[in-house]
């Protein structure tokens, strides 16, 4: 096994593992498709604006490995091939055991080791806030 192997190995190793860093995300697909996977997430309120300042304001994202969502026959891809999660919901517990749904505003792939960092935004009933 050469290097990347062993990298995506490990990255989805050891961020599907519930006992260690990992939670269960579940992901809702506009076309209906909802898997439930184990990833990581990430919710803080540190920001910068648009002029470099930091601002005080709720940052939160999530990294999964694609692999986990494919193996359910996840929508991740779009017919041309490319990773398209934009406007696919996820929830995902706070660190009080609150049940918080987000929409994804933005996917980072990385398509060497499989990563996908999606940044997340507002959601409520009417779409993204």
């Amino acid at each position: 096994m050469g290097l990347i192997e062993q990298a995506k190995k490990d990255w989805q190793q050891i961020t599907s593992d519930l006992s260690g860093f990992g939670v269960n995300i579940q992901f809702d697909a506009p076309t209906g498709e909802s898997v439930t996977v184990v990833g990581l997430h990430t919710k803080h309120n540190t920001k910068f604006d648009e002029v470099g300042m930091r601002v005080n304001v709720p940052n939160a994202h999530i990294s999964v490995s694609e692999r986990l969502l494919v193996e359910q026959y996840y929508p991740v891809r779009n017919s041309e091939g490319l990773v398209d999660l934009r406007r696919h919901k996820v929830t995902v517990a706070d660190s009080n055991g609150n049940d918080i749904t987000y929409v994804i505003d933005e996917c980072w792939p990385d398509q060497t080791i499989g990563v996908l960092v999606c940044i997340l935004g507002n959601y409520n009933q009417g779409g993204q806030s």
